[in-house]
């Protein structure tokens, strides 16, 4: 079993009934789904942008570029400020 990183989309393509994305079907009217992480964070980023009262974005410091750069992919040409914050005790 492959644990983070990529999977290959092969593998769960055209799976019948006890699958993953029949459960979601089923449960929500209204989903997407993504290939990676990667691409979900930067959906995710580009939707906020649009919307008022979004003036910073913050992620840890500790985070790897993989995905620090879609989410500076994602604010490049707004107005959202990536601010990174050290984790202590208190998280």
């Amino acid at each position: 079993m492959k644990i983070g990183g990529d999977f290959e989309y092969n593998n769960y393509k055209n799976k019948k009934g006890d699958s993953l994305k029949d459960y979601i079907s089923k449960k929500f009217l209204n989903y997407q789904l993504f290939f990676s992480g990667r691409a979900a964070t930067y959906s995710l980023i580009k939707n906020l942008i649009d919307k008022e009262g979004i003036d910073n974005i913050y992620i840890p410091s500790y985070i790897c570029e993989s995905i620090y750069l879609p989410i500076y992919r994602a604010i490049k040409s707004s107005k959202i400020k990536l601010l990174f914050y050290k984790q202590n005790l208190d998280l």
